[in-house]
């Protein structure tokens, strides 16, 4: 069962994380180096790669060619907490697959999780988007989920769908629709992806068991 805020012990080594290691989201971690050092299963699945050569690629070999000039002066301002993939944000990019195809997907990183150590969590685009009421939503603050919430927030983490969610915590397909609005409303997240960068780094969701 998922640790919520204010539960769980100090976080392992990442791979011992279920949200990591379950997840049908790809996520990859990378050092300060730019080196993969950690991928999930389903990274592997995406870039056709088996894990111990997923860790041989760098950040720099999962962009396109033409966007490789600037990737020094974008990671120093990723991992000092701003620029276009600043923590906390999904933004849209394109990931250099290693067969050569540059396929659109969302990205939300997330850096220092660990010290030296930065997280990728890639998604498809899909319409995830709420109301406009998300656009003027105020940024969270401290426990402003509830359990429940966080519950419903790591098993959408781990990829699962709103009908497999509602089995697992015995709700209503329409109540678990409903948590996801007010986890995004609250969170100040436009979608999904959001949410779950904007919670990992305010501590509402953890990579920690109990």
């Amino acid at each position: 069962m998922w640790a919520i805020k204010g539960e769980g012990a100090a976080m392992p080594e990442p791979r011992a994380h279920p949200l990591f290691v379950r997840s049908l989201n790809p996520m990859l971690i990378a050092d300060d180096e730019r080196h993969l050092v950690d991928a999930n299963a389903a990274a592997c699945l995406l870039l056709r790669l088996p894990y111990e050569e997923v860790r041989r690629l760098t950040i720099d070999d999962l962009n396109p060619p033409d966007q490789r000039a600037d990737i020094d002066a974008v990671w120093t301002k990723f991992v000092r907490g701003g620029g276009s993939l600043k923590g906390g944000q999904s933004v849209p990019r394109h990931l250099q697959m290693p067969d050569g195809m540059s396929i659109a997907v969302d990205i939300s990183a997330t850096p220092h999780f660990q010290p030296g150590r930065h997280l990728a969590i890639i998604f498809f685009p899909a319409a995830q988007a709420l109301n406009e009421r998300l656009d003027h939503a105020p940024p969270p603050a401290d426990n402003l989920l509830t359990k429940r919430e966080r519950e419903v927030l790591a098993l959408v983490a781990l990829g699962h769908t709103g009908v497999q969610i509602a089995a697992q915590l015995f709700l209503s397909p329409a109540t678990v629709q409903t948590h996801v609005t007010n986890i995004l409303i609250k969170l100040g997240a436009k979608n999904r992806a959001h949410g779950i960068a904007i919670a990992l780094r305010a501590g509402e969701l953890d990579l920690v068991t109990e």
